[in-house]
């Protein structure tokens, strides 16, 4: 890695994912803290019928109370969520480990739903009318979901993370392309995502095992098959929930790198567009990395990076990101960096 005299913040915001017990229950210990209980209960006036602040005030109800624990599993439930924890996580790095991350910030990539937490971070959005965002994306998810299989609920659904080396990469993606397959997230060179019909998907993967060889297929466990063309038909809806929300209009306090083409969005109009018209496409995670990179001997590498992930699973995908381009022989390009969880602020 190459020293650099500039050094620069940068905000990862993680898309949805399975809420551990361990990270509710790290975010509990704060819950008597006075700004804290305010934002907890902002949540709950917003969608008083999800009561969202349990999840963090009694995380034990989730492992102790099946009925908390199917309901965690929702995508209804899930997407305010990870809005809240984002926030709330936020407010204890002030608090506690007195940095305000947010202040710091040069630039922000969310993963998926995580562009919308990063508006809602840098009050773009207001916390209560992202909450409602995530609701109302998570609600029309949902319900075209089942709407397409409605014989089983929602379980003809699915994703599957795919691993495998990163010299793999480019079979692996054009076996997948061939094949009709839905690439729903493009996160590193050693790991993409794809969303369908679990029987379609199960027989992609095996030809991809025949084609390509050894790869890893992990079930994600969803029913939703999200950033698949399928949801094009929520855009609609969608847009109409943004424009009911109070989005404040014009300049971005912190420049966005989008999720849909990993360019600079530098307006709340100009995000939120690609915020709705990702939702039917893939998240191109590592073409927004990418953009950290040197590209040639002749740029002068004078600024570095730090990385600071709201969630574990963007904090892993950044580590992954840059040891595949080790493994292919892009080492030079590497900037000099630090991946930074924002609980590491809050203390033992």
């Amino acid at each position: 890695m190459l020293k650099s005299s500039v050094r620069k913040t940068v905000l990862l915001c993680p898309g949805q994912g399975c809420f551990d017990t361990k990270s509710l229950q790290t975010l509990s210990r704060f819950k008597n803290f006075d700004s804290v209980n305010k934002i907890l209960r902002t949540a709950n006036d917003a969608l008083p019928s999800l009561e969202l602040s349990k999840y963090i005030r009694h995380p034990e109800l989730v492992e102790n109370d099946n009925k908390v624990q199917q309901m965690l599993q929702r995508t209804i439930v899930q997407q305010p969520l990870l809005i809240l924890t984002s926030v709330v996580s936020n407010e204890i790095a002030k608090l506690v480990g007195k940095v305000n991350y947010v202040q710091k910030a040069d630039l922000m990539v969310g993963h998926s739903l995580g562009e919308i937490s990063g508006l809602v971070l840098q009050n773009a959005i207001p916390l209560n009318e992202g909450l409602v965002l995530g609701y109302k994306r998570g609600k029309l998810m949902e319900d075209i979901a089942r709407g397409s299989n409605c014989k089983n609920g929602l379980q003809g659904y699915g994703m599957y993370a795919l691993v495998f080396q990163p010299k793999q990469y480019g079979e692996v993606v054009n076996c997948l392309k061939s094949n009709s397959a839905n690439i729903a997230n493009y996160n590193t060179y050693s790991q993409v995502v794809i969303s369908g019909k679990k029987v379609d998907l199960k027989e992609q993967i095996k030809q991809v095992k025949v084609e390509v060889g050894r790869i890893r297929a992990i079930d994600l466990n969803v029913s939703i098959p999200f950033h698949h063309p399928m949801l094009g038909q929520i855009e609609k809806a969608l847009r109409n929930a943004f424009g009911k929300a109070k989005v404040r209009p014009g300049e971005l306090e912190i420049p966005m790198i989008s999720d849909l083409d990993a360019k600079l969005a530098t307006t709340s109009e100009e995000q939120v567009d690609k915020v709705i018209k990702v939702t039917s496409r893939p998240v191109k995670f590592s073409k927004c990395l990418e953009t950290f990179c040197h590209k040639s001997d002749k740029e002068k590498p004078d600024v570095s990076y730090d990385f600071v992930s709201y969630g574990t699973p963007t904090h892993g995908l950044v580590k992954r990101f840059f040891k595949d381009l080790e493994k292919r022989g892009r080492k030079s390009e590497i900037p000099e960096y630090t991946n930074i969880m924002i609980s590491d602020s809050f203390g033992k």
